[in-house]
């Protein structure tokens, strides 16, 4: 094999050459991708935080959206049920009346819309919102008990969280029908008024 070596090291010269320069090619190759990963592995990282703490900030950003909509519709709820904002006795009066009319009953039912009372609430106080019972008395004569259980339960379902049934107390039937004397109690909150943006002009 020795004796071999001398004869065939002539012929491997230019493969082991081309093989070296082959290697060394591949060791600079490797080092420059090495130095270029580390000369951008810092703006990479901080790239991956800044997009870390976008989402983080996005996912935020849709809780707090999806929990203004959630607050908002039941506001909204509210606001239609007459329990926040605006006077709603003439809307509870005007049910009452509709209702009545519908069943046929419109003759047989008269009603009385007593003072608004102030209802002491600390919780509303501090936000400088007014809190108020409504009572309202209707009276039906010569009507059937099923009568006065269908106006009642529609009223009530019409003003539902916002009225209580009171009581209703049956009188002594007569040959035309018995009589009925109902209680419902509406609460109310005004919101507090809107600052103005004129008081200081």
């Amino acid at each position: 094999m020795n004796a071999l070596l001398p004869l065939l090291l002539p012929l491997l010269r230019p493969l082991l050459i081309k093989m070296g320069v082959l290697l060394c090619a591949l060791a600079l190759a490797w080092g420059g991708l090495y130095a270029v990963q580390q000369s951008l592995l810092p703006d990479w990282q901080q790239a991956q935080g800044q997009q870390q703490a976008a989402q983080a900030l996005l996912s935020e950003a849709q809780a707090d959206q999806t929990d203004l909509d959630t607050h908002r519709r039941t506001f909204e709820m509210l606001k239609a049920s007459g329990l926040l904002g605006g006077e709603p006795r003439a809307v509870w009066v005007e049910d009452l009346l509709r209702i009545s009319t519908t069943l046929g009953l419109q003759a047989q039912v008269s009603f009385t819309l007593g003072s608004p009372q102030t209802v002491e609430l600390p919780q509303a106080q501090a936000t400088g919102a007014r809190v108020t019972r409504h009572t309202l008395d209707y009276t039906m004569t010569g009507v059937h008990e099923l009568e006065v259980l269908q106006l009642t339960d529609q009223f009530m379902q019409a003003h539902q969280g916002v009225a209580r049934l009171m009581g209703c107390a049956l009188e002594q039937p007569t040959p035309d029908g018995l009589g009925a004397r109902c209680r419902v109690n509406f609460l109310h909150i005004e919101p507090p008024a809107a600052p103005s943006h004129n008081a200081g002009n």
